[in-house]
């Protein structure tokens, strides 16, 4: 639209040149036909009527030509659009984030955060793991012999017993446990008697003869 615009505007423009210029021929057609009259003039007896002198036709002024609403509509709407491309090219800039620079992890970084890694799972691990039971320790009666020397007592027989017999007798002999794990305290007791008990076969214990 804009192109079409410039292209009536000079249009218009060349057609006002030429009639300046066929204007201005005309004028100088007039000027001499005046400069012959005159001379003429010269010529003629005194009491002849001076010919009047016509004056020179001005050359009339070429009248600016107005763009039309149109033409204006799409001048302005075409700057509108070129001021709003540009406008949107410098805020993408302004918007565009920076790059952010990736930070690379030393090779100490890497142990380190390594062994924390293990660490904190070997952590979990034992939490999980499921403790052995604290062996109680049995309640000695009062007045009585501790449970190494009973247990020896026991197996003063000449039969090897198992732990469970082992159990009954030491019952029988007057020391009584309450606690849930006794069997696990009178196998800790024929290990700490060492020499002195021997493991006859698999789970059966004697003295040593």
């Amino acid at each position: 639209m804009i192109e079409k615009a410039v292209k009536e505007i000079k249009q218009r423009q060349q057609t006002i040149h030429e009639q300046i210029k066929s204007l201005q021929a005309e004028a100088g057609k007039l000027g001499k036909a005046l400069s012959v009259l005159e001379t003429l003039s010269d010529v003629a007896p005194e009491k002849a009527p001076a010919a009047k002198r016509t004056k020179q036709p001005k050359a009339p002024k070429a009248k600016k030509r107005t763009m039309s609403a149109a033409g204006r509509k799409a001048i302005g709407a075409a700057a509108k659009a070129r001021w709003a491309k540009l406008r949107a090219k410098k805020e993408g800039k302004a918007a565009a984030p920076a790059p952010v620079k990736q930070r690379r992890l030393s090779a100490a970084g890497r142990k380190a955060i390594i062994a924390a890694t293990k660490a904190r799972w070997a952590k979990i691990r034992a939490a999980k793991a499921p403790q052995a039971p604290k062996a109680a320790h049995a309640e000695r009666p009062q007045g009585k012999l501790p449970l190494m020397a009973v247990v020896l007592k026991v197996l003063q027989a000449e039969k090897a017993q198992s732990i469970p017999e082992i159990i009954v007798a030491v019952n029988k002999a007057g020391y009584a446990s309450k606690s849930k794990t006794f069997a696990t305290i009178i196998g800790q007791t024929l290990k700490k008697a060492g020499a002195q008990v021997v493991r006859v076969k698999r789970g059966l214990y004697a003295l040593k003869g």
